[in-house]
């Protein structure tokens, strides 16, 4: 793709290929001032273990939904490649958890190659990745391809995906652990989560803005009955008039209640899992019809 960039000294606009992939690795220019930076599976092995996160994962490429077979397959096996590269330079074994990425798109047989390989180099924990395909149904639909094949001894994380309705789906279908900006994006925008007993459900996908000005005297929690913080000491009105005033506090209290309503939610999940209620939570969510047919 084409990003402008503009120079730091001449300010001349220019145009700039974003980023440029090869078998080795990946170079890109800086959305800041134009700079290139190269990034192979060493380096982001090495940069992770730096961080010293608790899971890392391995070098790998998304694609798109818009990519077509051909290509999907070759990022695939550049990814397969990488993952093996990524394995090798993995050197903080100890401290940190190594997780390979299955990709292959929204094709079955590539995501089938996929899951065996990344399956086979018997890393700690194992993510899905990459293209989802171009609906609900897809994602769902590569999940059951995906997961049959997984070991179920190893942790299985599904990357940048955490609506409501896809935390019970996945978790009904074997996904152990999500991550997704969801939660922390809306939230900076005024999105806030909303149990269903205060009208939280699918059509609106369980928030309110509290940017709205029906909420400017609204002396209620953001969500009645949240046990978080921001809940426990302010109201939507207060929240409301803080993004008003453009203030970060507003951001901030609204992330620190979203955080804990999926933190909860998932607790909630765990448990109706462990007492095989999950179908009975879900239908209090009235989410039933994302979890996989008998």
């Amino acid at each position: 793709g084409q990003q402008t960039v503009r120079g730091t000294t001449s300010h001349k606009v220019h145009k700039r290929k974003l980023m440029h992939i090869d078998e080795d690795g990946v170079s890109f220019a800086s959305h800041l001032d134009g700079s290139r930076h190269r990034f192979t599976p060493e380096i982001s092995i090495d940069i992770q273990q730096k961080l010293g996160a608790d899971i890392i994962f391995a070098f790998d490429e998304c694609t798109s939904p818009l990519h077509g077979e051909r290509y999907t397959k070759a990022a695939m096996e550049r990814t397969h490649n990488w993952t093996t590269r990524s394995v090798q330079s993995w050197n903080n074994r100890s401290k940190q958890a190594l997780y390979g990425i299955v990709q292959g798109g929204a094709y079955k047989n590539l995501r089938i190659a996929s899951t065996e390989f990344i399956a086979g180099l018997d890393t700690p924990g194992i993510a899905i990745g990459g293209s989802l395909g171009k609906s609900k149904q897809d994602m769902y639909d590569i999940l059951d391809w995906s997961l049959p094949i997984l070991p179920a001894n190893k942790p299985r994380h599904l990357l940048g995906i955490g609506e409501v309705e896809d935390l019970f789906g996945g978790s009904a279908r074997g996904i152990d652990t999500f991550d997704c900006v969801a939660a922390t994006r809306m939230a900076r925008n005024g999105g806030t989560y909303i149990h269903p007993r205060n009208g939280g459900n699918p059509g609106n996908k369980f928030h309110i803005n509290v940017r709205s000005a029906i909420f400017a005297s609204d002396n209620q929690p953001l969500d009645p009955g949240c046990l978080c913080y921001t809940c426990q000491n302010h109201s939507r009105a207060y929240i409301r008039h803080l993004f008003a005033s453009r203030e970060l506090l507003a951001k901030r209290l609204a992330t620190i209640h979203n955080l804990h309503f999926i933190l909860n939610l998932m607790s909630h999940v765990r448990i109706a899992i462990q007492q095989e209620q999950l179908e009975k939570l879900s239908q209090k969510w009235g989410v039933e019809r994302v979890l996989p047919s008998r």
